[in-house]
């Protein structure tokens, strides 16, 4: 791209008129190449989220291979494997491509979770499974769902709104289970880990997190 000059500004342009922006005065021909110093926005968090996606699409598919592999090498009668695959999967669903088209909202994570425990529950109710689902499948959705927040404050840039609002988000979720428990019959104690686990990752993002979401914490708090 050719470069404009001002010689009265004595400044470099690559305006679409004729005038300095500045002075308004008529713009000569530069030789050589504009130099544009200031960075494009959009480029650097697209890249970023395209390298979370592709690893995180990687993992799965080995937790993918792993557990088939495990259900085939381990007598069962059930192909047990199908429910945590499935569950993983249906993370990618409901999480993964909303993550990617730049949709996802705390209030959306909550609403997956929910359908997500329905949906298990459906299952165990069609295998006769005696609550296997929930006990064990159950708690790991939320704490899934814990992780992938801490990825996206990690590895993503985010607000001092959505930081608290994926804080508030990890402690509904991970108490979910617990509340489900009320109205289905299965293992608590699976829940109950899901839940320390929830409280322990939202203790780390307060303590150990940017110094800005801290200090938008004190102001607004006034503390």
């Amino acid at each position: 791209m050719s470069a404009l000059k001002c010689e009265n500004c004595k400044i470099e342009t690559n305006n679409i008129t004729s005038n300095c922006p500045l002075c308004g005065k008529y713009l000569s021909e530069y030789d050589g190449e504009y130099k544009d110093v200031y960075p494009r926005l959009g480029e650097k968090p697209l890249k970023e989220k395209g390298k979370l996606f592709k690893w995180l699409l990687f993992s799965t598919f080995i937790y993918t291979i792993f557990m088939f592999s495990l259900n085939l090498i381990t007598p069962h009668k059930y192909y047990w494997s199908i429910i945590p695959i499935f569950a993983v999967w249906m993370l990618w669903i409901l999480f993964g491509i909303p993550i990617m088209k730049g949709k996802l909202a705390p209030l959306m994570m909550i609403f997956d979770n929910i359908i997500i425990s329905i949906l298990l529950i459906a299952i165990d109710t069609t295998f006769s499974l005696k609550g296997w689902t929930m006990s064990y499948i159950g708690p790991f959705v939320p704490s899934a769902t814990a992780l992938i927040i801490t990825i996206i404050v990690v590895c993503l840039k985010t607000t001092w709104k959505e930081f608290y609002s994926f804080q508030m988000t990890i402690a509904v979720v991970c108490c979910l289970p617990i509340v489900t428990k009320l109205f289905y019959s299965f293992k608590l104690w699976p829940s109950i880990v899901s839940a320390i686990y929830g409280i322990i990752t939202i203790l780390a993002m307060i303590i150990f997190g940017d110094k800005k979401f801290k200090y938008e914490a004190k102001k607004r708090l006034h503390f």
